[in-house]
């Protein structure tokens, strides 16, 4: 039956995906989700950009440049643009929100 449908495979493995990743990351890691998923890079680098993304509502146009931020900087050159920050941006997410949703994306599909 499989053979006939193998976009029926491919779903049931997305699926298994989504509901594991996090799954993991609760039992094996502790993780819940007040708590970022990320480190290091992700705080010191994306997170001060994200923070003004999330403060324009998720127009990235009014992000491309800061006389303030770190000298005067491009923060759209810096930090890049992930459409799925602007959606979780738009859509009223929290910043800690949004950082999870990209890091569980990444894992889920790799």
């Amino acid at each position: 039956m499989l053979k006939d449908y193998p976009d029926r495979l491919d779903l049931r493995i997305l699926l298994a995906c989504l509901i594991l990743v996090p799954l993991t990351w609760m039992v094996a890691l502790a993780w819940h989700p007040g708590l970022l998923n990320s480190r290091y890079d992700n705080i010191q680098a994306a997170l001060p950009y994200l923070r003004e993304l999330f403060q324009q509502g998720g127009d990235w146009h009014e992000t491309l440049y800061r006389a303030t931020w770190l000298g005067g900087s491009r923060l759209a050159s810096v930090a890049g643009m992930v459409p799925l920050y602007q959606v979780a941006a738009y859509l009223g997410f929290s910043i800690v929100t949004a950082v999870n949703l990209a890091g569980f994306f990444v894992q889920v599909m790799y």
